[in-house]
């Protein structure tokens, strides 16, 4: 593996979901280097398309990580659905998601692994790992004590992967981690119905058993 790069894009401003994005991000940069790894970071608010198209041209990254909002076509970055998408454009799409070519992703964002990944992966991308729905998280009902939880279970795609472990071993690796933690929550709550709507969501396409070393 010749890299790794993580994209950690928040919206400015008021973003439900910016600290579980910033945690998950400083988890991951801070656990790959504690292995001997100095990412390549970009984020946090103002991730735009022209500064990661030509990070990715530029660079020789072989492990792609994506924590942030999406869609089913694209990674949205610190633009803002609607009307700002429109005119600012995704940051990846599938005008140029050939940019993801000769790479592993992990995709930590909403609905992406439905459109993006399948795109990604027909362009060239070796393995795409991410979620056919909405990556819960539900912050405004999770106690500091829980979101440590989501972040935990978030990161565990990367840590398997660094540890020479194949695409679909990871993803099996996070689904056991969501149902480790619901084994101590109350069944039908917001914890629970979180960590099991992500476990069911996650997936991949392109090759299972592809590894990063």
């Amino acid at each position: 593996m010749s890299g790794v790069m993580v994209v950690s894009a928040v919206f400015p401003g008021i973003d439900w979901a910016k600290e579980i994005i910033i945690d998950t991000g400083d988890y991951i940069i801070n656990y790959l280097r504690s292995k001997g790894l100095e990412p390549e970071v970009l984020g946090k608010y103002m991730v735009r398309k022209p500064t990661l198209s030509n990070r990715l041209r530029r660079g020789s990254a072989g492990f792609i990580i994506y924590i942030g909002h999406g869609l089913a076509k694209s990674w949205t970055g610190s633009i803002r659905l609607g009307y700002d998408i429109s005119i600012m454009g995704a940051l990846v799409k599938d005008v140029n998601d050939y940019l993801l070519s000769n790479r592993i992703v992990y995709s930590c964002s909403c609905d992406s692994l439905r459109e993006l990944g399948p795109s990604a992966v027909k362009k060239g991308c070796i393995a795409f790992i991410g979620f056919d729905r909405k990556c819960l998280v539900r912050e405004d009902d999770f106690d500091n004590d829980n979101l440590i939880d989501v972040v935990d279970v978030l990161s565990v795609p990367v840590r398997m992967l660094i540890n020479g472990f194949s695409v679909k071993h990871a993803v099996d690796a996070f689904k056991i981690g969501c149902l480790w933690y619901m084994e101590f929550a109350d069944r039908g709550s917001e914890y629970y119905n979180t960590m099991k709507r992500n476990m069911e969501g996650i997936g991949w396409v392109g090759d299972g058993d592809a590894k990063l070393f």
